[in-house]
């Protein structure tokens, strides 16, 4: 059986690889999920049509996901200095449910403090799917639009 960090690797490839397709430029973070000390890198970077998406990729097989303070406070640094021409950033959690074809993309806002970590309920939070991040490349629609 492989390693979670095998396992996670792999889940986020598959994103990239969706992400790719659907058109967006998009790497996975060279040192994500590693101890890069002085720099963070998020797991993935997509952009498209100038729009900047930074996300941190979870995997799980339980209705809650768990992300460290340290974690998120880096991803929204990353964030404020990625703007793009548009001035049009994003950060999300990326979850993918094990035994399920779908990613669902979170916004920080719909994490929960609890005390060292924030949770995600994945079955209750607020979410966009792949489509919905296509959309939001095009300016159509606000991130707001998807969450009311």
């Amino acid at each position: 059986m492989s390693s979670a960090r095998t396992r996670g690797f792999k889940r986020e490839l598959e994103l990239v690889h969706k992400l790719w397709r659907m058109g967006f430029a998009c790497i996975r973070g060279p040192a994500s999920g590693s101890r890069a000390k002085r720099i963070f890198y998020p797991d993935i970077v997509a952009i498209k049509n100038g729009v900047v998406f930074v996300m941190e990729v979870k995997t799980t097989k339980s209705k809650n996901v768990y992300v460290e303070k340290d974690k998120l406070k880096k991803l929204t640094g990353f964030l404020s200095k990625a703007m793009g021409s548009k001035g049009v950033a994003y950060a999300f959690i990326a979850v993918k449910r094990i035994g399920r074809t779908d990613w669902r993309f979170v916004p920080l806002t719909e994490l929960v403090d609890i005390g060292s970590k924030y949770r995600i309920n994945v079955e209750q939070a607020r979410s966009l799917g792949l489509r919905d991040l296509l959309e939001l490349t095009t300016g159509s629609r606000e991130l707001t639009d998807y969450l009311e």
